[in-house]
């Protein structure tokens, strides 16, 4: 979902949640203040996982919440001030906590979050790459989930532990912004 200038931003899960999946929620905004709220309509409870990662005023979010209960499902971020607001919200089945996570910003046409090394085989890696020009790239060997606000949410199922790092490409050279987390499944 994508908001301008906002108080809140609602992203609505296009099918029901299925009861005992996770939802990632990755939140991203110009000036994005601190004191943040993420609640939805199962009223399931977020831990903020990644963030805020900060790039010269452009802040963004990774959280989830596991176990969810079934049914239609909404997800709402509420800052304390308006502002523009990016949301993207994803259901997965079988993942029951956060690993690891990993993000960098940097200015270039090329652009990485830096490496990180899961802790056992078959997680899920969550990545956002966020991109102050038009046309970013995702990873490689990534499934892009989409390419709302000029950024690419994707993920990747590895099934090996290891080092893994999330990378693309944008042109013109700008600023961005990279954040990746892996999960664990049962």
């Amino acid at each position: 979902a994508q908001c301008p200038v906002s108080a809140s931003c609602t992203a609505t899960l296009p099918q029901p949640v299925v009861a005992g999946d996770a939802i990632i929620v990755i939140a991203s905004s110009w000036n994005f203040p601190p004191s943040t709220t993420i609640k939805d309509t199962l009223a399931s409870t977020y831990a903020f996982l990644l963030g805020p990662v900060d790039d010269t005023g452009y802040r963004s979010y990774m959280t989830a919440t596991y176990d969810s209960p079934g049914g239609a499902n909404a997800v709402t971020v509420t800052p304390s001030v308006s502002t523009d607001i990016f949301v993207w919200a994803l259901e997965y089945s079988a993942l029951k906590s956060f690993d690891v996570g990993v993000s960098a910003t940097g200015t270039g046409k090329n652009t990485s979050s830096g490496a990180l090394t899961t802790s056992q085989p078959n997680e899920l890696l969550v990545g956002y790459s966020g991109f102050w020009s038009i046309g970013g790239t995702a990873s490689p060997s990534f499934a892009v989930r989409s390419t709302t606000g000029d950024a690419v949410v994707q993920d990747r199922l590895v099934s090996t532990a290891g080092s893994y790092t999330l990378t693309g490409t944008q042109s013109p050279t700008n600023h961005w912004t990279m954040m990746m987390g892996a999960f664990k499944g049962p």
